[in-house]
């Protein structure tokens, strides 16, 4: 099945949706590994992936990174095995600017770039639906980045990475935070 005949199926869709907080996305993947762990069961199936069960996983800042993980087929103790690994390297020492925390976002990239690749919105490997929630530094809308073939910026979305971190996400350099 592509991902538009799953996408446009009739009747009801399963969707995740996972919210920022930085190294507290660690506590979502605890209840993520849980989630799986009851799936795997349920539908006894011990290689099945939150991918699988979910129809649409989206999030915003730590959730979209989480989420697009989740959608290239990582499972959430892989995750959180890499969260707690870099706990400590990015999110450790922080500087404050105004009412925002500021953190070196060098390990995160270079850990995402290992963990996506070459990987973009249209890649084949996404075979469940993803909404990345990005906010533009510069005039600080917010911008949904999905991977619904039909979706109506889809054709100038595809071609863009996951998230990376901070200057390289979705675009011109440091025109969207992580």
């Amino acid at each position: 099945m592509t991902l538009l005949d799953r996408l446009s199926s009739p009747g009801p869709k399963r969707m995740l949706a996972l919210d920022g907080g930085g190294i507290r996305g660690a506590i979502t993947l605890g209840f993520l590994e849980k989630i799986e762990s009851i799936l795997r069961e349920r539908h006894a199936n011990p290689n099945l992936k939150l991918r699988d069960y979910f129809d649409l996983v989206g999030g915003t800042s730590t959730g979209s990174i989480i989420a697009a993980s989740l959608a290239i087929g990582m499972d959430a103790g892989e995750l959180r095995d890499m969260y707690l690994r870099l706990g400590g390297r990015v999110f450790g020492k922080k500087k404050w600017r105004k009412w925002e925390a500021l953190f070196d976002a060098g390990p995160l990239q270079e850990e995402l770039a290992t963990a996506f690749g070459d990987c973009t919105l249209g890649d084949p490997s996404l075979t469940t639906g993803l909404c990345i929630v990005a906010k533009r530094a510069d005039t600080r809308s917010t911008w949904p980045l999905i991977n619904h073939p039909l979706g109506k910026y889809y054709e100038r979305q595809q071609g863009h990475p996951p998230p990376r971190g901070r200057a390289s996400q979705h675009g011109g350099a440091g025109l969207f935070r992580p």
